[in-house]
């Protein structure tokens, strides 16, 4: 049951909100800590209309993703694809990607600030500044995200090199803290994602679980602390666990605030955003494209209170504010197209399906942000593109390819 659920692209979508909505609804409130004064009323129409918005997304999502799997590649395709030489060239060719995004950004840091004394002095947060959020060479950083539990995966299942599980876990750690938390946690989502899919006969223990779970959960205390650790501590926090523990409380609570407020204000007729069809597909453009920041992010702030430090304050709130229903249109058509890639992926039996990874990382994402114009996401996609590409180069159905048979899957049906 679990593991149907961890491939579901509907667990993805939904499963964030519920976890929201619930750390919304624990009592107390703080403009700093819970990011918001004052709690969203919650009327019963506001609570419907957010209820239907994710009950349509939810049913584009599944129709979405039953046509890409009818839709799906040719078995001779399929067959090429799952080669242990496809699984290394693939991982081989993210390696290089991630390798070039990283020790690049590290460059880009070095020649403005001195790394070891910006995580020394718990100011994180400058390294991120120092590479700047424009698309370039340093954008390849992202690769990591995915390159390593891609590398951990060969390593442990296809006859990988270790060294280089090991050195793409390095690229992590030093993606995570250059750019944030979102590069590990994507990792730890894609690692799931792809361990579950190809190996079904995985039995998971519950020692190494807890131990993994600690280890997941010490490595975002550490990420939080060494970015944020002089903001609680004026607040008089010093305890690193305290401050993880409201930075996830903030973090997870803010959007469903924002979400909750915003449905009430439009049921109520209280706030109308009028864009034309036209005006509005400006939320599908790529952010990279645009000369703009992505969103405006508080232009409701007369219907719902958040905390102005929070920026990621639900795709449903910020594309309403921005772009109005046209808006929420474009959303929801993003979803049902980027649900039928991941169908076709989930036909792969290799590390193919990664595009379906990405793409359940984008739908786990919209409970705070519409991500999938984001460079990001679309980058992640060229990138797995290029190593399909890359691993199919010389490759054949051949004799390794029934060491994936015993594996083979059919995603969420």
């Amino acid at each position: 049951m679990i593991k149907r659920l961890l491939t579901n692209p509907l667990f993805y979508l939904l499963a964030p909100v519920f976890v929201s909505a619930l750390v919304w609804s624990v009592p107390g409130t703080s403009n700093q800590l819970r990011g918001f004064d004052q709690r969203a009323e919650g009327s019963f129409e506001g609570w419907v209309l957010l209820c239907c918005f994710y009950l349509v997304a939810a049913t584009l999502v599944w129709i979405g993703f039953r046509l890409g799997v009818m839709a799906g590649p040719s078995e001779r395709l399929v067959e090429a694809a799952s080669t242990e030489r496809f699984d290394r060239r693939f991982s081989l060719t993210l390696t290089v990607f991630a390798t070039i995004g990283v020790l690049y950004s590290v460059y880009l840091v070095q020649q403005q600030t001195n790394i070891f004394d910006a995580l020394s002095a718990t100011q994180g947060n400058q390294l991120k500044e120092s590479i700047g959020g424009s698309a370039g060479i340093a954008t390849l950083r992202y690769t990591a995200a995915i390159a390593a539990p891609v590398a951990l995966y060969v390593w442990r299942f296809r006859h990988g090199r270790a060294s280089l599980a090991i050195w793409n876990v390095l690229l992590l750690v030093m993606s995570a803290l250059f750019s944030s938390r979102l590069s590990f946690i994507m990792a730890v989502v894609v690692l799931i994602f792809i361990v579950i899919t190809l190996r079904r006969d995985i039995k998971f223990k519950a020692v190494p679980l807890a131990l993994a779970g600690a280890a997941i959960f010490g490595a975002l205390v550490a990420f939080n602390y060494y970015r944020n650790a002089g903001f609680y501590e004026n607040l008089g926090i010093t305890d690193p666990v305290s401050m993880n523990f409201y930075q996830v409380a903030a973090y997870l609570g803010a959007p469903f605030q924002a979400s909750l407020g915003v449905a009430d204000g439009i049921a109520n007729g209280g706030f109308t955003k009028s864009v034309d069809v036209v005006s509005a597909a400006a939320i599908v453009v790529p952010t990279f494209l645009r000369p703009e920041r992505f969103g405006s992010f508080g232009s409701f702030d007369s219907f719902v209170q958040v905390a102005p430090n929070l920026t990621t304050n639900s795709a449903f709130a910020d594309t309403y504010a921005d772009y109005g229903w046209w808006g929420l249109f474009y959303v929801l058509a993003t979803v049902f197209l980027a649900s039928a890639l991941a169908g076709y992926a989930s036909r792969f039996r290799s590390l193919v399906i990664v595009a379906g990874a990405v793409v359940a990382y984008g739908l786990a994402e919209m409970w705070r942000i519409f991500l999938f114009p984001q460079g990001l996401v679309l980058y992640l996609l060229i990138a797995v593109l290029a190593a399909t590409l890359f691993g199919l180069i010389g490759s054949s159905p051949r004799v390794d390819a029934r060491i994936v048979t015993k594996g083979s899957y059919q995603l969420a049906r």
